[in-house]
């Protein structure tokens, strides 16, 4: 496509490996030593279950923790997606899980961990291992991304 719109080779190859900033669509950064996966932008059951196994496959001799929230605008088959991402987490090896929203709910073995509300969650906004590796995936309408500050340190 660059070639037929009269872009050169040099052009081309520049563009191709320049980074872009997707703003919270699997970031993946190093905090305080602490691993960030942000994947706060979007979600639907085959991004979550991909975040998921990238998450529990990234270093895993570490403690993994999750912040997870609903997957919005999956109409009729939410309840149906949501069980099938609480069964891939069920199998899964983490440390700890906090789900934010209605349907995620199903996500948390651990209801004391579950949240309504991002602001819920920041009240009570949970210590964490600074050797953690951390995903945090949803929807962007759960607004996870509130949550980042804190997990950089920020009060």
């Amino acid at each position: 496509m660059g070639k037929e719109l009269g872009l050169q080779d040099a052009d081309i190859q520049s563009a191709l490996y320049k980074n872009l900033d997707l703003g919270h669509r699997m970031q993946v950064e190093k905090v305080n030593g602490r691993w960030l996966i942000l994947d706060c932008y979007n979600a639907n059951p085959v991004s979550m279950q991909a975040a998921i196994e990238y998450w529990q496959g990234f270093l895993p001799e570490q403690p993994h923790i999750a912040f997870l929230g609903d997957m919005l605008e999956l109409g009729s088959q939410s309840e149906k997606y949501h069980a099938q991402i609480a069964a891939i987490l069920k199998a899964g090896n983490y440390h700890e899980l906090y789900s934010i929203g209605s349907y995620s709910m199903v996500f948390n073995p651990d209801q004391s961990r579950h949240f309504s509300k991002v602001q819920d969650l920041l009240a009570v906004f949970p210590a964490l291992p600074d050797s953690a590796i951390v995903l945090i995936k949803a929807s962007h309408g759960i607004q996870l991304e509130k949550i980042i500050p804190r997990l950089k340190g920020a009060s």
